[in-house]
């Protein structure tokens, strides 16, 4: 093992996975910047969510990476960037939540101190120049990525996630949306998901949004991304568009990010924006359903509950000894039951207590 640098200079962050991986990783710059104020901090992180970082003031240099489909292209990318990274010369590359592109990525930055860590239980830390310990145990996901940097030599608690914006990006929302009289009792919503079993039925969704318009006086931002144009036309063919309801579709991720700070409560299914409204200081009840909250909800129950339905046996995708969860893309056998058993009912009793 190569003897540990304890002042390092430049340090480069890789994590390529999806949004709400992106948005932890922000608990990880924040410890960096507290132990090394003075050091350069960059990432690598998938290019759709490159913009939440790119006004971070802990951060120097965002390096965005598109992910080919096409084997040689994605070999040709990776090659590309590492050549790029080589130059810098940085002190420590740290690798969470690590995959063989990205493992690969890490070794040709040519750095001498590398923390690479595949999550997989059962797979090695390839290319990894440090023993990373609590591997096949298991933890919430902030916490395996805190294992990939404890193995060099820091301790500490994971600090909260926040999404940190500029002023004139602020400055530039309140201006644009000016007319909607934002105030901070309007709710959101996060219908989407990334497979259709993670997703509370939209017709609950509907309930909950029309009890809360029939006895509030304040409306509802409803939020969507790429590949979600049918499920919000679906939910809004039902509301009059007079009706206070405010669609955001395919927004910028920092201008989202700030409007879900003016938000009271943010409602939503297990995904990306669900990450996102925690980092943007937001209160949050999430509708868990096929992945067990532990590993994937690691926040304070008190302002980030959760819905989940326990001890289905239809969950049985788990290697032995870890959280039961459920692989499938859709349920064809059980009915949805991990959502579908939790009633709009049950939401809104819990809404009663989390807007103040």
């Amino acid at each position: 093992m190569v003897k540990l640098n304890p002042n390092p200079q430049k340090i480069l962050l890789i994590k390529l996975r999806s949004m709400g991986d992106t948005v932890l990783l922000t608990s990880m710059i924040e410890i960096l910047h507290r132990r090394f104020p003075s050091a350069q901090i960059d990432v690598v992180v998938s290019t759709p969510w490159n913009s939440l970082l790119e006004e971070d003031p802990r951060v120097h240099k965002v390096w965005p990476y598109t992910r080919f489909k096409q084997v040689p292209s994605r070999a040709k990318a990776i090659a590309q960037l590492g050549f790029k990274l080589r130059k810098e010369k940085y002190s420590w590359v740290l690798n969470f939540h690590a995959s063989p592109s990205s493992a690969t990525l890490a070794l040709a930055t040519g750095c001498k101190m590398r923390s690479i860590h595949f999550h997989g239980h059962k797979d090695k830390n390839k290319y990894s120049t440090v023993t990373i310990e609590g591997k096949g145990i298991v933890k919430p996901a902030i916490e395996r990525d805190a294992d990939t940097l404890r193995a060099l030599g820091l301790e500490f608690t994971p600090p909260e996630i926040k999404i940190q914006i500029s002023d004139q990006t602020k400055s530039l929302v309140e201006k644009k949306f000016e007319s909607l009289d934002i105030k901070e009792k309007w709710i959101g919503l996060g219908i989407g998901a990334s497979r259709p079993t993670k997703q509370w039925p939209l017709q609950y969704y509907k309930e909950v949004t029309t009890e809360w318009l029939k006895n509030s006086t304040h409306g509802v931002f409803l939020f969507t991304g790429p590949g979600e144009e049918i499920l919000s036309k679906n939910f809004l063919k039902d509301f009059d568009k007079s009706s206070q309801i405010q669609h955001f579709h395919n927004q910028n991720l920092r201008e989202i990010s700030y409007l879900l700070s003016k938000t009271a409560l943010y409602i939503g299914n297990d995904s990306g924006l669900k990450h996102l409204a925690i980092a943007s200081g937001t209160r949050t009840l999430t509708l868990m359903g096929p992945e067990d909250p532990y590993e994937w909800h690691p926040y304070s129950k008190e302002n980030h509950p959760y819905l989940y339905i326990e001890n289905l046996n239809c969950r049985k995708d788990h290697l032995e000894g870890m959280p039961p969860w459920c692989a499938l893309h859709d349920c064809k056998f059980e009915k949805h039951r991990c959502m579908t058993e939790i009633t709009p009912g049950q939401v809104i009793e819990k809404m009663k207590g989390l807007i103040l």
